[in-house]
């Protein structure tokens, strides 16, 4: 919606990052990304605006960024699929992911995120280890959610 808006009126510029603004303990937001084993929503819905122009608009370094995170953002889905078991889902989420695009930007954690790359091409090579996959989850999501009422 905010990109329709900017395409008509002027806008101003926030130094604040909104993306998780809205995120609390057991939200529906924080349910949605717990686990999260779809790509994010954010790409479909930039690359449309991208597709429409606004490619002109942007660098060359914010591309490469935009790029980079779509990376992470599969990275995170393969150790995800990892944790929950599916690791066919895992290894095919993982091979459509670029260390060459995750490289090409300093705007993300791309030191941290190529180990964990690296280390989930091993990890899938071999048969699923629970340990593992518990110790990405708390690394990755902190503690499981409990259920209401349980300590």
């Amino acid at each position: 919606m905010w990109l329709r808006i900017a395409r008509s009126y002027a806008i101003g510029v926030l130094e604040d990052h909104l993306l998780l603004y809205r995120r609390g303990h057991g939200s529906s937001s924080e349910r949605y990304h717990r686990l999260r084993t779809d790509p994010s929503r954010f790409f479909p819905i930039l690359d449309l605006e991208l597709e429409s122009g606004g490619r002109r608009a942007a660098s060359e370094q914010a591309l490469r960024a935009f790029e980079a995170h779509r990376q992470v953002d599969n990275i995170i889905r393969s150790a995800n699929h990892y944790i929950l078991g599916d690791r066919d889902q895992a290894a095919a989420v993982l091979r459509g992911s670029s260390l060459r695009a995750l490289a090409a930007s300093g705007r993300v954690q791309r030191g941290r995120m190529i180990v964990l790359a690296l280390g989930l091409r091993v990890l899938l090579r071999l048969p699923r280890v629970s340990a593992v996959a518990r110790l990405l989850e708390r690394h990755w999501h902190g503690a499981a959610p409990t259920a209401a009422g349980s300590s």
